[in-house]
C-alpha cells in the first residue's frame, strides 16, 4: 500500500475578535486540485472515508478538510460539478491518504484530467455493435479501441448511452508514486484516464499510449492502473513498443475499464535531484512541495532546500533524460506553481512568485442580529471581492495576502435610508485567520459641509480595500494642498469649499502600468471617498464555489430560435439597476446562449451560483443581429457548493404583453430612432427580491412620447411583480459615439420622463490636437435636468495606461485637467491619443433624490453608493476623441 506524503501546515485555531464568527477547527486536512494544465479546479467536491463531511475547493484549488477522521483513509474528488461556465468536464480520482493529527497537506496536487481536451464519443451500454475507437495520438496522446462485441457497463445502469472519453495528465502528475522497483527508479509514460472511471469492459478492451519513455522497438513495458476499487496501483499487464518506436501497446489482456492508466519501464541509471525553492525577493519557502518523474515527490526544508529522487538519469534508450519538476507553494502561501525541465543534475533555484496568504472571514450584522444574503465588498493588497453573504451572513475568503483590508456592506432601504457598515483590519503572518465583523447602521449621506478640512477615505475601486501612501490633493493645479493617506486609507488635506479635490495612484503587475486619478468638483463634504482602480495580479480562477445545473428547456418554437439562460443569485433591486448602468456581476459567471448556432439544441449543463440561484430560459428570433424574445421560463434553485442539480425550464410564458414605458420619446435624439432602442427587463417579486428576465433584447415600438416594451403576462410566478425596465440606444456619428437610456419600475407601465439631453462635447474637437499637454479644458453642453455628471479620460500607450473621473455636478458645463502636485503620479503626458466620455444622470429615487443636498450626498460616497444605489432614472453620454501635443 502506498500512503500520500503528507506535511504539517499550521494554520491555528481561529481569532477572538469577532465572536460571531467561531472558531476555525485545530485540525484540518489542506490540498490543491488542479487541472492537466495546471489550471485550479473550483467546485470539486474531496471526500475521506468515515466521515460525512466534505470540502469544496476554492478559486484558488485549494479545498480544507476540518476535522478530518485520523488515520488510513480513501480520498476521493468528484469534479463532476465544477463546470463554472458548462464548458468543463473533468475525470474524477481515489488514492489512500494517511491523516495524522493536528494540521497537515496532501504531499500532491490532485491533478484531474480534462475530459473535453482529450476525445469523447457517446457509445451504447451493452455490446458494441462496432469497433468504437478514440484515437488522440495525433495530438500525442493515447488510443482506446473496443472491439465490436465489447461490454459495456456502468453500475446501477440498465441501459441507454454513456459519454466514453479519454484524457491525459503527465507523468509527473500522477496522484501517488508509482511502486519503487527492486533496483533503478521508474520511467513511466504520460497517464491516460478512461472516462468515466467506475466504466467497465468485457473482452475486446484495448489501450495504446504514446512511448515517452523511449523505449527501443519491441521493448517490453508494464501497464499500470489506478484501481478505482482498491485506490492503490496494480499490475494490468505488459505492452510493447511498436516497429517505428512511437506507441506501446498492450499484450494479449483486457483493459479492465475506466480510471488512470501508465506504461513504465525500470531504468537502471539515477540520480537525485537538488535544489533550493525561494520567492523573488529570495525568501526560502519551507515546506514547498516538489514533485518529478512518476510521482517522486519531497519537501523543502526551512532553507528551502531539497532533495528528490531516485529518478531516471536516462530514457529508454540510454539518452541523457530531460527530467520534468514542478514545485508548488505551501500551505500559507499563494498556491503557485513552477515548471522545469531539466537535462543536467546540477543544483537548481526555483522562484515561485507567490506571497504569504491567510483566511479572511466577514460577518454582517445589524442591530446585534447577522445579515443573511447581503451584498458584501471586501478588499486587500492586490486582492478584491464583490459577493453576497450566505444565510448566516457570513463570507470567507481563502488565500488572502496579507495585509490591511476593508469590508464594505452599503445599500438603501425602502425609506430612502443609507445604511453602511465599514470595517478595517490587518491580516498579519502568525494569525489563523482576519475576521470582520461589519457592523451596519443608518447614517446621512451627508455628515457636514467642507469646513477647510477634508477627510478623503481612498479606496481600491475593486473591493474597498484602503490605500496607503496615495497623494491626496484638496484645490486644483500642482500647488493644491496635499495630504499622505495612512494605513487607514484616510487622509486630512485642507481644501476649498466648492473647489476640486483628486487623489492619484500608480501601479505596476507584470509589465503593465496603470495611473488613475478621481476628482470630485464643486465639492462641499467634510468626509469623501475617493476610489481608485489599480492593477491586481491574476490569482486562482476565475469564479467562486459554485453548484452545476443540468436539464433541457422545453416547450417553445423549435428550429430556428435562440435561445439563452440568464444566470443570477438573488438581487436586491438594486443590484439589477448595478448590472444595467454598469454590467456589474456579483455571482461571476455570464449569461449563457444555449443555442448559438439555431440547430434546435435545448440540452444545458452550467455552473449556477450560492447559495440561492435564479435561471431564466429565454427563447426568441435574432435578425440583423438583434435579439427579440418570445419566450421564456424561470427556475428558482437552492445551491450547495459542488452540488449537482437536474431541473429542466418550461418555456411556458409567452412574452407577448404591453409595456408602456411613459414620455422618453419626446427628447429622443434625432440621430438614435426607435429602431435603434433596445430594453432590459427584471422583475421585483413579492419577497422584495429582483429576478433577471431578459437579456438586452430589440422589438421596442413607438406610441409617441412612450414606447412601449413586450412582457410576460402577470400570472403564476409574475402574478405580484413590478416589472424593471432599461430601454438605451446608441450610436456612431462621425467621431462621436452617444447613447441615451431610461430605467424604471411599475406594474403595466413606468413613468420615467423624457430621455436626458446629450451633454454634447464642445472642446476639444473630435480628434483634434490640443494646444498643450499639461492642460486640457473640456467643455460641453449641460443637460437640463441632470442631477450629477461624470467625465472619464482615458488613454492606452503600449503597456501604459492612464484614467482620470471626474465628478460634477449636473449644471457644470467646463472642467480642466492639469497637472498635479509634483508627488503624485501625473495623468496628462504628450503625444497620447485619449478617449473622452461625458456622462449625465438623473436622479430619480433613494438617498439623493429631492434634496438640496442631493450632489453632496452622491459626491460623498462614491464608493459607498454603487451605480445602482444612486437611484438613477436616466443617463446620456457623449465620447469622443483628441490628442495632446
Amino acid at each position: 500500500m502506498f500512503l500520500v506524503l503528507l506535511a504539517s501546515c499550521d494554520v491555528g485555531g481561529g481569532s477572538q475578535l469577532a465572536p460571531f464568527i467561531g472558531r476555525l477547527p485545530s485540525r484540518w486536512l489542506a490540498g490543491i486540485v488542479q487541472s492537466a494544465a495546471g489550471q485550479s479546479i473550483v467546485g470539486a467536491v474531496v471526500r475521506l472515508s468515515g466521515s460525512s463531511s466534505t470540502a469544496v475547493s476554492a478559486r484558488s484549488g485549494r479545498f480544507v478538510f476540518f476535522d478530518p477522521p485520523l488515520g488510513t483513509r480513501v480520498l476521493s474528488v468528484d469534479a463532476s460539478a465544477a463546470t463554472a461556465t458548462g464548458t468543463d468536464l473533468f475525470g474524477s480520482l481515489q488514492i489512500i491518504v494517511d491523516v495524522p493529527g493536528g494540521t497537515s497537506e496532501l504531499g500532491r496536487p490532485l491533478v484531474l484530467a480534462d475530459i473535453n481536451s482529450g476525445v469523447a464519443r457517446v457509445v451504447p451500454l451493452g455490446p458494441q455493435p462496432v469497433v468504437q475507437t478514440l484515437d488522440d495520438t495525433a495530438l500525442g496522446r493515447g488510443l482506446l479501441r473496443l472491439a465490436q462485441g465489447t461490454t459495456v457497463s456502468l453500475p446501477g445502469a440498465t441501459g441507454g448511452t454513456i459519454l466514453l472519453a479519454i484524457s491525459s495528465i503527465g507523468h509527473h502528475q500522477l496522484p501517488t508514486a508509482l511502486p519503487p522497483p527492486g533496483t533503478g527508479a521508474r520511467l513511466p509514460s504520460q497517464a491516460v484516464f478512461v472516462y468515466p472511471a467506475a466504466a467497465q469492459f468485457g473482452a475486446g478492451a484495448h489501450l495504446t499510449i504514446p512511448n515517452d519513455p523511449n523505449l527501443p522497438a519491441n521493448a517490453k513495458a508494464e501497464l499500470l492502473r489506478l484501481d478505482p476499487d482498491t485506490s492503490v496501483w496494480s499490475l494490468v499487464g505488459q505492452g510493447t513498443v511498436s516497429s517505428d518506436k512511437k506507441l506501446i501497446a498492450m499484450d494479449n489482456v483486457d483493459l479492465p475499464g475506466g480510471g488512470l492508466y501508465v506504461f513504465s519501464a525500470t531504468i537502471a541509471q539515477t540520480r537525485m535531484l537538488a535544489g533550493r525553492v525561494r520567492t523573488p525577493d529570495s525568501v526560502p519557502l519551507a515546506g514547498a512541495l516538489v514533485v518529478t518523474v512518476g510521482g517522486v515527490a519531497t519537501r523543502a526544508n526551512a532553507a528551502g532546500d531539497f532533495q528528490v529522487g531516485p529518478v531516471p538519469s536516462k530514457d529508454g534508450s540510454g539518452n541523457d533524460l530531460s527530467v520534468s519538476l514542478v514545485a508548488i507553494a505551501p500551505c500559507g502561501w499563494e498556491p503557485v506553481s513552477s515548471s522545469k525541465l531539466l537535462l543536467t543534475p546540477a543544483s537548481m533555484e526555483i522562484e515561485l512568485d507567490t506571497v504569504r496568504t491567510r483566511m479572511t472571514r466577514v460577518l454582517t450584522v445589524l442591530r446585534g442580529r447577522a445579515i443573511g444574503s447581503q451584498r458584501v465588498s471586501v478588499g486587500g493588497p492586490g486582492f478584491g471581492r464583490l459577493t453576497v453573504t450566505d444565510a448566516d451572513g457570513r463570507a470567507p475568503f481563502e488565500d488572502t495576502p496579507l495585509g490591511w483590508y476593508g469590508g464594505w456592506a452599503t445599500w438603501v432601504d425602502d425609506d430612502r435610508r443609507l445604511f453602511r457598515g465599514f470595517v478595517r483590519g490587518e491580516l498579519r503572518s502568525g494569525m489563523p485567520s482576519l475576521d470582520l465583523t461589519v457592523l451596519s447602521r443608518s447614517e446621512h449621506p451627508h455628515p457636514g459641509l467642507l469646513d477647510a478640512a477634508l477627510l478623503a477615505v481612498v479606496v481600491d475601486a475593486n473591493g474597498g480595500a484602503p490605500l496607503r501612501d496615495v497623494y491626496v490633493q484638496g484645490a486644483n493645479g500642482p500647488t493644491g494642498h496635499k495630504g499622505l493617506s495612512n494605513e487607514f486609507g484616510e487622509a486630512v488635506v485642507k481644501a476649498d469649499r466648492f473647489g476640486t479635490s483628486t487623489a492619484a495612484i500608480a501601479s505596476k503587475v507584470g509589465g503593465q502600468e496603470l495611473r488613475s486619478a478621481v476628482s470630485l468638483a464643486s465639492l462641499d463634504n467634510r468626509r469623501s471617498e475617493f476610489p481608485l482602480e489599480v492593477l491586481h495580479r491574476s490569482r486562482g480562477g476565475s469564479f467562486e464555489r459554485h453548484g452545476a445545473l443540468e436539464g433541457s428547456i422545453t416547450g417553445g418554437g423549435g428550429g430556428g430560435k435562440t435561445r439563452q439562460l440568464l444566470v443570477r443569485t438573488v438581487l436586491h433591486p438594486d443590484d439589477w439597476f448595478d448590472r444595467v448602468l454598469q454590467g456589474t456581476t456579483l455571482e461571476g459567471m455570464l449569461p449563457r446562449q444555449v443555442d448559438p448556432a439555431v440547430t434546435g439544441n435545448t440540452g444545458f449543463r452550467l455552473g449556477v451560483p450560492l447559495p440561492r440561484a435564479k435561471v431564466t430560459a429565454v427563447e426568441g428570433m435574432t435578425n440583423s443581429g438583434v435579439f427579440v424574445p418570445e419566450r421564456l421560463g424561470l427556475a428558482d434553485l437552492a445551491t450547495g457548493a459542488g452540488t449537482k442539480i437536474h431541473a429542466d425550464i418550461a418555456l411556458d410564458h409567452a412574452v407577448d404583453q404591453q409595456f408602456i414605458v411613459r414620455g422618453p420619446l419626446v427628447s429622443l435624439y434625432p440621430e438614435l430612432s426607435v429602431a435603434a432602442l433596445r430594453y432590459r427587463l427584471g422583475a421585483v417579486q413579492s419577497d422584495g427580491m429582483a429576478i433577471d428576465l431578459l437579456p438586452q433584447s430589440g422589438g421596442v415600438t413607438a406610441a409617441t412620447p412612450d414606447a412601449v416594451v413586450l412582457v410576460p403576462e402577470r400570472t403564476g410566478p409574475f402574478a405580484d411583480v413590478e416589472f424593471l425596465v432599461e430601454m438605451s440606444a446608441e450610436a456612431t456619428v462621425g467621431n462621436a459615439t452617444f447613447s441615451q437610456a431610461v430605467l424604471g419600475q411599475g406594474v403595466s407601465e413606468a413613468a420615467v420622463g423624457a430621455f436626458l439631453a446629450l451633454p454634447s462635447i464642445k472642446t476639444p474637437a473630435p480628434e483634434s490636437t490640443t494646444a498643450s499637454a499639461d492642460v486640457v479644458t473640456v467643455t460641453w453642453n449641460a443637460p437640463v435636468g441632470a442631477s450629477f455628471q461624470l467625465i472619464e479620460l482615458s488613454s492606452v500607450t503600449g503597456n501604459d495606461t492612464r484614467k482620470w473621473q471626474v465628478m460634477l455636478p449636473g449644471d457644470a458645463s467646463t472642467f480642466t485637467f492639469e497637472a498635479l502636485v509634483p508627488e503624485a503620479p501625473q495623468i496628462l503626458a504628450p503625444g497620447r491619443l485619449w478617449v473622452l466620455k461625458v456622462s449625465a444622470f438623473r436622479v430619480v429615487r433613494g438617498v439623493a433624490f429631492d434634496f438640496a443636498d442631493s450632489y453632496a450626498r452622491l459626491a460623498g460616497n462614491m464608493f459607498s453608493l454603487r451605480p445602482g444605489d444612486r437611484g438613477i432614472g436616466a443617463r446620456s453620454s457623449w465620447q469622443t476623441r483628441f490628442r495632446t501635443p
